[in-house]
């Protein structure tokens, strides 16, 4: 629910999370950046806080920083998922709705608004049907009814 990449997300520190969360070392100078907290983020992170005696959100059962290799074994056993895959998700999830790509390349720390939205934004049938019925609404409202009186 963050966008985060995998190495932002075992980084991540208690010390990062404040009212927001602040995703640093990170892959580009332009992926520093801060992710509002929502309500269902803070809910887990909340949960989390409390299982964990650790500086790290994400932590193996000794306290250390959970290794990426790890995190990916575990998610594609127990998952079928992978962070990548989340990212890709909260990208395209926020496009169907209608979040400006402005904001998600903000939300995502990528450097290149291409990237965001030719790679990271997956198109659905149900997106292309919802876009030709509105198109088509639209159309259909800018045309008139009956022809006027000369």
């Amino acid at each position: 629910m963050t966008g985060c990449r995998r190495s932002e997300a075992i980084n991540l520190k208690w010390t990062d999370i404040a009212e927001q969360i602040h995703i640093r070392e990170t892959k580009t100078d332009d992926s520093d950046r801060y992710i509002p907290i929502v309500q269902p983020v803070q809910s887990m992170l909340d949960r989390r806080r409390l299982t964990k005696n650790s500086e790290y959100v994400f932590a193996t059962s000794n306290g250390t920083r959970l290794d990426g290799s790890n995190l990916l074994r575990w998610m594609r056993e127990n998952t079928n998922y992978t962070v990548h895959d989340l990212r890709h998700t909260y990208i395209t999830r926020g496009a169907q709705a209608g979040v400006n790509p402005k904001v998600l390349q903000t939300l995502t720390g990528h450097k290149r608004i291409e990237t965001l939205l030719n790679i990271y934004t997956h198109v659905s049938d149900q997106d292309r049907t919802d876009a030709a019925q509105k198109t088509a609404i639209c159309i259909a409202s800018a045309i008139p009814s009956e022809k006027p009186s000369p």
